[in-house]
């Protein structure tokens, strides 16, 4: 028995020394000298304060602000996750048609389907330059500025939007919106 129990014990210590502390430190390490910034969980500051982070989407409900997609755990971070309504199901469809119908009121505009549908976590901090452009308007007016001003904003923060990358472009909502708070501060 003791020529089992010793060595079991002496492996079980091993490998939580290893793979739960060694291995845990290597590689916070290894994120800290390779990528500081989303180790540290991109988070971005104004006055030196944290305002949120580069990572996670916020809920802006003024029509001073860009919205961002909808969330199934109201951008909570700790419930985060999808519905898992599926695209045949009436809890989901009227979720969409309310959705639709808030953004009708704003404009009369066919309303992109990223405006209207949460993404897979319920943080996805960006939306398509398309949903953007959808709310230039809206925001344009709630900050009495010139449409041609937010939209510099926008172009000033799209990404992915190169000939040979693929995908769709997108911004991020809260980058966009800090901007737009930092040239226009007025209410």
């Amino acid at each position: 028995m003791k020529q089992i129990v010793i060595p079991a014990l002496r492996l079980l210590l091993l490998m939580t020394i290893l793979t739960g502390m060694v291995y845990p430190a290597a590689v916070t390490l290894a994120a800290h000298l390779l990528c500081p910034k989303t180790a540290q969980g991109s988070l971005i500051y104004r006055d030196n304060q944290v305002v949120g982070s580069a990572l996670l989407a916020q809920n802006f409900q003024s029509p001073r602000y860009f919205r961002s997609r909808p969330s199934a755990s109201e951008w909570s971070t700790l419930p985060s996750g999808a519905s898992n309504l599926g695209p045949a199901s009436k809890t989901l469809q009227d979720q969409i048609k309310s959705r639709a119908a808030v953004w009708r009121g704003i404009s009369s505009r066919s309303v992109p389907s990223d405006l209207l549908a949460a993404s897979a976590s319920g943080l996805d901090p960006h939306i398509t330059l398309e949903a953007a452009r959808f709310q230039t308007e809206c925001v344009a007016q709630a900050r009495r500025l010139p449409s041609a001003a937010v939209e510099e904003v926008l172009q000033k923060y799209t990404e992915n939007a190169h000939p040979g990358r693929p995908g769709v472009p997108y911004v991020n909502v809260l980058l966009v919106n800090l901007e737009l708070d930092r040239i226009h501060s007025e209410p």
